[in-house]
């Protein structure tokens, strides 16, 4: 029997943030600036978006570090601020209300987890392991590689519905308890491990086993 085992993280770690109902949004991204992660779409995001709905924060590092700083030239300043490494990441994910993942290629990638522990939903593109993390209308929501137009569209939907917002707040903490604590995957390993070494045929390994 093979099994899939999921990676996880102290939920216990992270505290969603008590804040209002209220524009513009905090919309981040976090992450490697490098092509699969798409970070370029991000900056685009801010272009398409006006300022009283939502302020874009971006951090990280990466090769496309100069591009993005380029592309992001005469954005006004209260619409976009490039953070770069920050040293608090928990802190800073607390402080969002939307986590966004326009990646093109992606695992599931921690900062998904930590995000959703702290309350925030995340709006990501269908790849990789995003698609077990991100559930529609539950967790955030899930767009197709490269539609940063379908991005910009439920930003939209959740600054003219903060209501909407604030029940995804609920729904992502509430997911990230249930699934993503490290005490579920380590009983999860332990349990994989005793179906293991119960299948018919597997003996115990005894000394000068090799």
């Amino acid at each position: 029997m093979r099994a899939l085992l999921s990676s996880g993280i102290d939920v216990s770690a992270y505290h969603p943030k008590k804040r209002g109902l209220e524009l513009p949004l905090r919309v981040g991204f976090s992450g490697r600036l490098s092509e699969e992660k798409a970070p370029l779409a991000f900056v685009d995001l801010a272009r398409m978006l006006s300022s009283s709905q939502c302020r874009f924060l971006m951090t990280g590092a990466g090769p496309l570090e100069s591009k993005v700083r380029r592309r992001a030239a005469g954005l006004p300043e209260d619409s976009f601020s490039f953070l770069g490494v920050v040293e608090d990441i928990r802190a800073h994910l607390a402080s969002l209300d939307v986590l966004v993942l326009p990646s093109v290629l992606d695992g599931r990638p921690v900062v998904v987890l930590e995000a959703l522990a702290a309350g925030v939903p995340v709006i990501a593109s269908r790849v990789g392991g995003l698609s077990a993390l991100v559930r529609n209308g539950e967790t955030g929501f899930l767009v197709e590689p490269g539609d940063t137009p379908g991005i910009a569209r439920h930003l939209q939907h959740l600054a003219n519905d903060l209501e909407e917002l604030e029940r995804l707040r609920r729904s992502a903490r509430a997911f990230a308890e249930g699934n993503l604590d490290a005490g579920v995957m380590n009983a999860n390993y332990e349990e994989a491990l005793r179906q293991l070494l119960s299948e018919p045929g597997r003996e115990p390994a005894g000394p000068g086993s090799s």
